[in-house]
């Protein structure tokens, strides 16, 4: 991320969920597009998905299309 002050220059390194639009929208829409709960866990830094579960947002357009997935 680069951040003008008048004509300095600063530039810093984020984790890609600080630059999204919130680390509960980020993880509910990778969960909806298919990403497994592993790979978003590692990419918010998440140990342990007790920590993790408070910020999972399941839809109910999300059951409802793994409940077609399974079920037909």
């Amino acid at each position: 991320m680069v951040k003008f002050r008048g004509a300095d220059r600063t530039e810093s390194h984020v984790p890609l969920y600080e630059i999204l639009s919130g680390r509960k929208t980020f993880i509910t829409n990778s969960l909806e597009k298919g990403m497994p709960l592993p790979v978003i866990m590692d990419i918010t830094t998440h140990k342990y998905q007790r920590s993790f579960k408070r910020y999972l947002k399941i839809t109910d357009e999300f059951k409802k299309r793994e409940m077609e997935k399974v079920f037909g």
